[in-house]
C-alpha cells in the first residue's frame, strides 16, 4: 500500500486539482463580496483546534472565515499555484518557513510532538520504538511530500539504531494523517507515527501509544502565518494576532504543547 514514486505524484496533482476546486467557490465569492471572507489554509491534523478558533474569531470579531483542510506540503503547493489566500497555519515550522516570501510574518501558537500511536488491541504486543524493527511489523507513516508529518517521521526513523528495519516494515505512507488515523483503526497497521494530540480525538477509538525517545523525536513548532498576497491584511493579520494569543489556550485544551 506504500505509494511508488509515480503514484505518489499522481496523488498529489489529484490533491492539488481537489483543493483547487475546493477554493474556487470561496475565491469567485458565490454570491458574497470578497472582503467577507478570509481564507485560511490549515493542515489536516489541526482541525480540531483550528474549528474552535474560528467560531470564537468569527463571535468576537464577526468575520466569516473559510478554513480549507489537507496536509501542510500539498497546501504549499496550492499556494504556490494560486494567488488568493490570507493565512497560512501548516503542522510544523519548517513547512512554514520553505513558504519562503510569500509569508509576511508569523506568530508561534503551539508545539506538535509526534508519537508512536498502536492499534487498541496491539495484537503485537508493541511497547518500544525497537519493536518497530520487529519482523512482519505493518508501519504507517504520513507522505513526506504531502504532510509535515511525513518529513518529521522519516528524520525520526533514520536516525534511530533501527532505521532500515523499521523503514522497510513501512507499507503505508497516507496522503494525511487523517487518512494514517483511519488505517491504524481500521486495524491494517501495528502501528503508525502520529501527533500526540489526535489520541484525543473521538476518531482514534481508544488507540493508545508510547512516547518516542528524546534523542529521537523530532518536536515542531506551529506558526500561524499572515499571506503576503492577502487582499484583506487587516483581517488576516487580526486573525494571525488572535492564534498567538487566545489560540494558543484552545490549542493546549486539544492536547497540545505550549512553545517556552
Amino acid at each position: 500500500m506504500t505509494l511508488s514514486k509515480t503514484s505518489a505524484f499522481a496523488m498529489r496533482r489529484f490533491q492539488l486539482a481537489l483543493l483547487l476546486l475546493a477554493l474556487f467557490p470561496v475565491l469567485t465569492g458565490c454570491g458574497e463580496q470578497p472582503s467577507d471572507r478570509l481564507i485560511v489554509l490549515s493542515g489536516s491534523g489541526l482541525q480540531k483546534p483550528m474549528e474552535e478558533v474560528r467560531t470564537a474569531f468569527t463571535e468576537k470579531h464577526r468575520l466569516n472565515i473559510h478554513i480549507v483542510y489537507a496536509g501542510s506540503s500539498t497546501l504549499l503547493a496550492t499556494m504556490k499555484r494560486s494567488s488568493k489566500g490570507d493565512v497560512f497555519v501548516p503542522g510544523s515550522l519548517h513547512t512554514m518557513e520553505k513558504a519562503g516570501e510569500m509569508i509576511l510574518r508569523h506568530q508561534p501558537v503551539a508545539l506538535h510532538t509526534p508519537v508512536v500511536a498502536i492499534a487498541a488491541t496491539n495484537p503485537k504486543n508493541l511497547g518500544s520504538f525497537a519493536d518497530l524493527a520487529r519482523p512482519g511489523i505493518k508501519v504507517g507513516i504520513a507522505h513526506r511530500k504531502m504532510a509535515a508529518l511525513g518529513r518529521t517521521s522519516e528524520e525520526i526513523i533514520t536516525s534511530s539504531p533501527w532505521g532500515q528495519e523499521v523503514m522497510a516494515n513501512v507499507i503505508i505512507k497516507a496522503q494525511t494523517v487523517t487518512v494514517l488515523l483511519e488505517h491504524l483503526v481500521n486495524n491494517e497497521l501495528d502501528a503508525a507515527i502520529l501527533w500526540s494530540d489526535m489520541l484525543l480525538w473521538p476518531e482514534a477509538h481508544g488507540v493508545t501509544s508510547f512516547a518516542i525517545p528524546p534523542e529521537l523525536n523530532r518536536i515542531r513548532k506551529i506558526h500561524a502565518g499572515q499571506l503576503r498576497r492577502s487582499e484583506k491584511p487587516r483581517q488576516a493579520g487580526l486573525f494571525v494576532d488572535f492564534m498567538a494569543q487566545e489560540g494558543i489556550a484552545i490549542f493546549h485544551k486539544h492536547g497540545f504543547g505550549a512553545i517556552p
